[in-house]
């Protein structure tokens, strides 16, 4: 197994699952997501190309099971090089006037709300060295993105 350590929040489909499979001759991957079929799958495609995955099965935005996931993996391997966040609401696409009050509620609390603890809990993780990699939404602004595009355009303001 390597020694670095990557962190891969969002790693059951989509962007994270490939970034995660993509990562895994390099790193020892740390994958989270809710979804433990597709963390299965992704354990499966990583052996596959003889890496190696630890499933952290959770929520990101369950606070202290994620300070307890940062604790593990200091405790295991004293930090990480890499944390990818690719975890994402993306409500459904509506003029501002017409969002329902639960998807925008739901957007904020996925997509800002953990920045308040996901951002200090992985920095020590990260020391001097380690690099934590956001994606950018160029739609922020753009019409029937209210939902999501301004929750990312937060999320990347709290990244920056």
């Amino acid at each position: 197994m390597t020694d670095q350590i990557a962190i891969v929040t969002g790693a059951s489909r989509g962007l994270g699952f490939a970034l995660a499979e993509a990562l895994a001759p390099r790193y020892h991957v740390v994958a989270v997501a809710r979804t433990v079929g597709g963390l299965e799958d992704l354990d499966d495609r990583i052996k596959a190309r003889g890496g190696s995955a630890t499933l952290a099965p959770m929520d990101i935005t369950k606070r202290d099971a994620m300070a307890q996931l940062c604790r593990s993996v200091y405790d295991r391997w004293g930090g990480a090089a890499l944390w990818v966040h690719t975890a994402i609401h993306a409500a459904p696409l509506a003029p501002a006037s017409l969002m329902e009050p639960k998807d925008f509620q739901k957007a904020l609390d996925i997509n800002v709300a953990p920045m308040g603890y996901l951002v200090p809990y992985m920095a020590p993780l990260l020391g001097e060295t380690g690099q934590a990699l956001f994606f950018d939404d160029p739609h922020a602004g753009a019409r029937f993105y209210g939902n999501y595009g301004a929750t990312k355009a937060a999320q990347i303001a709290l990244a920056r």
